[in-house]
């Protein structure tokens, strides 16, 4: 499903876009902060 979501983002929004994958039990505060603050709300 991962492929999927990244196929999606790339060609709807943009390649340019990152894209982050990481198991929510190892997300750290500071990390949970650093996709928060650069996620784009739609």
């Amino acid at each position: 499903m991962f492929t999927e979501i990244v196929e999606y983002i790339e060609n709807n929004v943009g390649s340019d876009v990152p894209v982050f994958s990481v198991p929510l039990t190892q997300m750290n505060e500071q990390f949970n902060e650093y996709i928060k603050s650069r996620t784009k709300k739609i």
